[in-house]
């Protein structure tokens, strides 16, 4: 699995790890993008890909993957560094679940006046008709 898959999956602080990872020697970072360090934990291989820009020159860009069975290792061993803000902001996903239970109860208080201003159009167009008969019989 790429490093940032495994980043996105665990939910860790894109800063923090791949600082952590340089200064572990893991990966270092190249004009192309990161390669395997000196210390590489086993499993750790470094991919080169290319793409064409709109420009048509050709990219090359590298990046690290890890074997699957090897990321809980690298996992403990980040989580055991000492370092701080580890996982991505909580506060950030936190804000997301807030948001989706506000929209939620937003979404009923407007479905509910909604119903209300049905009924109301209802009643409204029965009186209507009511008034519009009894203007006709005079």
């Amino acid at each position: 699995m790429k490093l940032q898959e495994v980043k996105k999956e665990y939910g860790l602080n894109q800063t923090i790890f791949y600082q952590w990872m340089v200064e572990q020697k893991f990966i270092e970072e190249t004009d192309k993008g990161y390669a395997v360090g000196p210390n590489a934990l086993e499993g750790m291989k470094t991919l080169a890909t290319s793409y064409s820009n709109d420009a048509g020159q050709t990219i090359d860009r590298t990046q690290v993957m890890i074997e699957d069975a090897q990321i809980p290792a690298l996992i403990l061993q980040y989580e055991n560094s000492g370092k701080t803000g580890l996982y991505a902001d909580e506060v950030d996903l936190d804000k997301k679940e807030k948001d989706v239970s506000e929209l939620t109860s937003e979404l009923a208080w407007a479905e509910k006046r909604i119903n209300v201003l049905e009924n109301q159009v209802k009643l409204l167009t029965s009186q209507m008709k009511l008034i519009m008969n009894h203007i006709r019989r005079r």
